[in-house]
């Protein structure tokens, strides 16, 4: 300590360092960390003659501090009490702020971050660090909060206590709340401009919420409303599982609910008595799978009645596999495809799928005894669908073409460029030629309801349609990747989340050429025409889209 390094090294991307030394050490020796944006740190370590280094394990510090003041927007007041949190390289750094409003965080991590703050009776607001090298303080202006009350009765009006609910605007407003003993709960610290949240709501005891949103409307004139959710009384399905065979109970086997799969259906897994309760079953007849691995899955189907349990036992046993190769035009092995099981005995339900390897071929496991029907995908091939899979067949046999040139000449579309001619069919039986649509400006939009990012910029495209849906020179298109088996869901997504625009979807629709001919590799993609047919824009999205477009719109035309 005091004097010159007398060994020195880096450490690799994953943090790892190693430090060596000409001679053997022993003693006491002190080792210290430097990097640009970190502070300094040492730390003491004892090496011992003939044993193993020590390992020397820490976080850094960052070296950056932000300083700064909460106040009211409206009256300049400094908030005193406000919760601030700083994230910052994946950490995250909490303060209160003084009487005075101010506040400090030390030791932030180097690089863009972000300050949230919460105060009572204002909204909840997320700000961004002042570039690194601004030295001035940070000012956060807090805006009267909207209040929104929530509460859970049954359908003879009795308080639901417990129940889960998930609020979103699917893009900056996320909160979870757990109605009380009274069935109530409520959301604080939303922003006043908001007019509209989508609820989930999940009770073990009622029927929850699993592919749908509820709607929740706000006045824009009253900041504190109340809202009531009516859950219909739920069944159970209970039942035990055995081993054909032996007779033996099955523990881990996963047993759904519904005729489809969803991201989160009412489902258990046997324990070691191979028994299974699923609670939150809606009533009225419906499907009931299993599913295990190296076991093929079963489908019973009952009826569930409100407050009663349905009783289905299985017996289920092993699997046959079914094997076989996708080949491209020339009969040569295609690497990498995709091979998805997607309807089987009219059902949306199978999990099954596998990648083919070098040599073109691939199994699927865990499969039933009938006839299902598979999916095949290959990133410069067209898709095959609805092939049929024979378990137990080791020879199948898929041949794919390769996509077309218009797709390698969407994919190289420049600013400026003639749009391809699309020729389409609207969700409405319409045909829908872009050609017809020359002399307006045109936003198309590749979207799925299974993407993410797509439901995100769902709102920035209802602003969009709100401000200029009315206008004879502009039009949205919006062509749908969804499967061809989704197409009551897509419908029902589309009335709930009021895109009032075109669509196009589906076989029928060409919407997947659509896709291919514009150059589509993922989605979201957005593309803009000109009204003289030129591509205008690519991927404008987000919270600017509607000034982005209206900054077209008013760009008066070259043709004029």
């Amino acid at each position: 300590r005091g004097s010159a390094a007398i060994a020195v090294a880096r450490t690799n991307r994953y943090g790892d360092f190693q430090l060596f030394h000409d001679t053997p050490l022993a003693g006491s020796y002190a080792v210290t960390f430097k990097k640009d944006g970190y502070a300094d740190v040492t730390r003491d370590v004892e090496i011992v003659a003939g044993e193993i280094p020590p390992f020397v394990e820490f976080v850094m510090p960052g070296a950056r501090s932000l300083t700064g003041t909460v106040v009211a927007r409206s009256t300049g007041a400094p908030i005193a009490g406000a919760q601030l949190r700083a994230s910052a390289g994946g950490r995250d750094a909490s303060t209160t702020s003084a009487d005075d409003g101010t506040f400090t965080f030390g030791q932030l991590q180097p690089g863009p971050g972000s300050v949230t703050t919460e105060a009572d009776g204002y909204a909840k607001r997320t700000d961004r660090f002042p570039p690194a090298d601004d030295d001035g303080v940070m000012r956060i202006e807090m805006d009267p909060e909207r209040i929104v009350r929530l509460t859970t009765v049954n359908a003879v009006g009795a308080p639901v206590a417990g129940a889960d609910i998930v609020c979103s605007d699917l893009k900056n407003v996320h909160r979870r709340i757990t109605t009380d003993e009274t069935g109530s709960g409520v959301l604080r610290g939303l922003p006043r401009e908001l007019t509209k949240l989508l609820a989930r709501v999940a009770h073990p005891d009622y029927v929850s919420d699993e592919a749908s949103w509820r709607g929740l409307e706000f006045p824009t004139d009253v900041y504190d409303t109340d809202h009531e959710f009516v859950l219909s009384f739920a069944g159970s399905v209970v039942g035990t599982i055995t081993d054909r065979n032996t007779k033996r109970p099955l523990q881990g086997v996963r047993v759904t609910v519904g005729a489809e799969r969803l991201a989160n259906p009412p489902r258990d897994w046997t324990g070691f008595d191979g028994a299974y309760t699923i609670t939150g079953v809606r009533p009225g007849h419906t499907v009931v799978a299993t599913y295990l691995n190296g076991y093929a899955p079963q489908i019973g189907r009952t009826t569930v009645e409100p407050n009663h349990e349905a009783r289905l036992d299985f017996e289920i046993h092993a699997s046959k596999d079914a094997a076989g190769v996708v080949v491209d035009g020339d009969d040569k092995p295609i690497a990498g495809a995709l091979v998805v099981a997607t309807v089987w005995r009219g059902y949306a339900l199978l999990g099954a799928q596998a990648l083919t390897g070098d040599d073109g071929r691939f199994v699927l496991t865990s499969i039933p005894d009938d006839e299902f029907t598979v999916s095949i995908e290959s990133a410069a091939y067209e898709p095959l669908t609805d092939q049929r899979i024979t378990p137990g067949k080791t020879d199948h046999r898929f041949q794919l073409s390769p996509r077309l040139a218009a797709t390698r000449r969407g994919a190289s579309l420049k600013i400026g460029d003639p749009f391809p001619s699309l020729n389409m069919v609207t969700l409405d039986g319409k045909p829908l030629k872009t050609a017809d649509l020359k002399g307006k400006t045109v936003l198309i939009d590749f979207w799925a309801t299974w993407c993410g990012p797509c439901i995100i910029e769902i709102p920035n495209i209802v602003k969009v349609q709100k401000a200029f849906g009315d206008r004879k020179d502009f039009a949205i298109i919006s062509v749908s990747l969804d499967f061809d088996a989704d197409e009551k869901k897509l419908r029902k997504f589309i009335a709930d989340n009021k895109m009032t625009w075109t669509h196009v979807f589906g076989k029928t629709g060409r919407a997947q050429e659509t896709a291919d001919e514009c150059g589509v590799e993922g989605i979201p993609q957005t593309f803009l025409i000109a009204p003289d047919g030129t591509l205008k824009a690519v991927n404008l999205m987000g919270p600017s889209l509607k000034t982005d477009i209206q900054r077209v719109l008013d760009t008066p035309s070259t043709n004029e």
